[in-house]
């Protein structure tokens, strides 16, 4: 699959088959599962677009480095990272009180409370800068 939010579009992400026999049902499980949209261009149109030229790599690159920045920042704090960072998510142990400071600006809960494991994302447009300020929230 692959996630258009990451990559720079409003919403959607796409399914690519690499296998033609595996296509045919797609229509059929759409409306399954009530995802057959009717605007569904629109969608395309973005995914064309971050299609063209390599775009969409250039803004995966961006959100997946700035994952591997923001694990370095938390490793710096003592933050316990819980898996390896590949993508642009970093799953990090964080204790209430430091969840709490950082909800004074963010919006963040677990991902798992009774772990206390947390889910944080990077985006296309995500900076170094506002990496900071959730560092310096720890």
């Amino acid at each position: 699959s692959f996630g258009g939010t990451k990559a720079g579009a409003m919403f959607g992400e796409m399914v690519i088959f690499r296998r033609e026999q595996h296509f045919s049902a797609l229509e059929y499980l759409q409306k399954q599962a009530l995802q057959h949209l009717d605007k569904s261009k629109f969608l395309g149109a973005q995914m064309e677009c971050l299609l063209r030229d390599g775009l969409w790599e250039r803004t995966a690159r961006h959100a997946n480095s700035s994952a591997k920045y923001l694990e370095k920042r938390l490793v710096e704090k003592g933050v316990e990272i819980d898996y390896p960072v590949d993508t642009n998510a970093v799953f990090c142990i964080l204790s209430e009180d430091i969840l709490k400071r950082i909800n004074t600006k963010y919006d963040v809960g677990y991902w798992d409370g009774e772990e206390k494991l947390v889910r944080l994302m990077t985006t296309f447009a995500t900076e170094q800068s506002d990496i900071d300020t959730l560092i310096s929230l720890i």
